[in-house]
């Protein structure tokens, strides 16, 4: 597929045209050639555009623009997923211009379309879209973003490798999986040990634990709070105090 970068005229943004397809400012139409030097002309409305631009390889191109599907409206996608020129050349201008729309790319991977190639996006939101739905797991697992690690285990995917990652929100979400409590208990993060106590697990043990937040939600859970409500912590104190009142 061949890419041309377009001379604007001037204080327009940049426009590509893949295939024959032109993108402009997050717009597709369809691309004609006449001859002629160069023509000029001006946008008349936010989603409809008639514009010429002068390649930079000399050529010289018409481009009749006639964007039909509002960007913002996903609901007319919809009815033209079929169009797989068309919408690789959409995924293509996405991933070569970094100015995407998320409602887009949602409802073509709720269609499972398209999973492989945004599976390898380089941009780490529209990864962590295909994690969440639950694809290419196998894969995002080892993705080098940790929010797309976590949408991994958000979906329980890999708890065995995630349980040890280097991030503590990936292994937040792993605990939230009732995994590898046993390992993450002894976390140096208080936020995973807090994450551990709200499963309910080991609450003889972060009953003790030296941060008042870890002993703060062993209290909300109602355990051992004839020992806590001798804690000096304010933090603990307030739990506790909430606890008392609404057991009465």
């Amino acid at each position: 597929m061949k890419y041309y970068e377009l001379i604007p005229s001037i204080d327009y943004p940049k426009a590509i045209v893949i295939g024959r397809h032109l993108m402009f400012n997050g717009c597709i139409g369809t691309l004609k050639s006449i001859k002629q030097e160069i023509y000029m002309g001006q946008p008349y409305s936010h989603h409809y555009w008639r514009d010429a631009f002068y390649l930079k390889d000399r050529e010289t191109e018409f481009f009749d623009i006639d964007w039909k599907l509002a960007r913002h409206n996903v609901n007319l996608f919809k009815n033209d997923l079929k169009d797989k020129d068309k919408w690789n050349a959409i995924i293509d201008y996405f991933e070569y211009s970094g100015d995407f729309d998320l409602s887009i790319i949602e409802c073509l991977v709720a269609q499972k379309m398209y999973i492989k190639k945004f599976s390898e996006s380089r941009h780490s939101l529209i990864r962590q879209l295909v994690a969440h739905y639950g694809f290419s797991l196998h894969k995002l697992m080892y993705d080098k973003h940790s929010a797309v690690r976590c949408a991994v285990a958000n979906r329980g995917y890999g708890l065995d490798k995630l349980v040890f990652d280097e991030n503590m929100y990936v292994r937040i979400e792993v605990a939230k999986h009732n995994y590898g409590l046993d390992i993450l208990i002894k976390d140096k993060y208080t936020d995973v040990r807090c994450q551990v106590a709200k499963q309910g697990y080991g609450l003889d043990i972060l009953l003790y634990d030296k941060s008042p937040y870890v002993r703060a939600e062993v209290a909300r859970l109602g355990y051992g709070l004839d020992l806590l409500k001798y804690d000096k912590s304010k933090i603990v104190q307030k739990v506790f105090s909430e606890s008392n009142i609404s057991s009465k």
